[in-house]
């Protein structure tokens, strides 16, 4: 609560009025990070249900991969891709193992 205190010179009655915790903010900055945050939890979100929908284990290796169907979607969700990868060690493909 200090560190806030600090950056945003915020008292603890302003945090209850404002949501985002911040009273500098305009209106309209404020619009930018709900939407970019509401970009963000939908991008997720969909990243989430098509890894679910489209995991398939390699009977060769064992290993969990996603099939990606187009290279459209493997660039989209390549970032995501990129950390889910890091953290749980999935495989990633495009199109069918061969």
């Amino acid at each position: 609560m200090e560190a806030l205190h600090l950056v945003c010179d915020v008292r603890r009655s302003q945090l209850k009025r404002d949501p985002l915790g911040c009273p500098h903010m305009t209106p309209r900055t404020r619009r930018i990070v709900k939407i970019v945050g509401l970009a963000a939890v939908l991008y997720l979100g969909t990243y989430l249900w098509y890894r679910a929908a489209n995991t398939e284990v390699w009977a060769r290796d064992g290993r969990s991969y996603v099939i990606f169907g187009s290279r459209l979607t493997y660039y989209f969700y390549r970032p995501a891709a990129y950390i889910d990868g890091t953290i749980t060690e999935m495989g990633f493909h495009i199109g069918p193992h061969q």
